[in-house]
């Protein structure tokens, strides 16, 4: 697998590999910004979802939506996406929905149902998908 680098300047390096380490400055400022904008995202369709299913706890439960995503995101960024390539966004997609939804369902059980907390899980990944998809496109679009 081959990648490529864009610099400001104009210049560009390619390299086979599976992508820049994730010590390199750029790539972990990306994955800074991933991160802010998956937590907007995912948190606001979690309070939505809690506010129309009327389940209780609702801060609790947004506060482990949040810890579960600063431990889904990096696995699925440093772990799958590396490792498999693009393989590794499907793959890491499904470990998120799985992680996050157990993780959400575990520490709140007294509130939601593993059911409950799934749905959660795959509504806030699809809209996470779907709209950092967008956002990602715009950038490299209008840079």
């Amino acid at each position: 697998m081959y990648y490529a680098r864009l610099y400001p300047d104009g210049s560009a390096t390619i390299a086979n590999g599976r992508g820049p380490a994730p010590t390199d400055l750029t790539t972990l400022g990306i994955f800074a910004a991933a991160l802010a904008l998956t937590f907007a995202i995912e948190l606001s369709v979690a309070f939505l979802y809690l506010h129309i299913t009327k389940i209780k706890n609702k801060v609790r439960i947004l506060i482990t939506a949040a810890l579960a995503n600063v431990v889904s995101l990096p696995i699925v960024w440093f772990v799958f996406v590396i490792l498999l390539g693009a393989a590794g966004y499907v793959l890491g997609e499904i470990f998120a929905v799985a992680f996050e939804g157990y993780a959400i369902y575990y520490f709140n059980k007294k509130a939601m149902k593993l059911k409950s907390a799934m749905t959660m899980s795959l509504a806030m990944n699809i809209a996470s998908v779907i709209l950092g998809g967008i956002v990602l496109f715009l950038l490299l679009l209008y840079g």
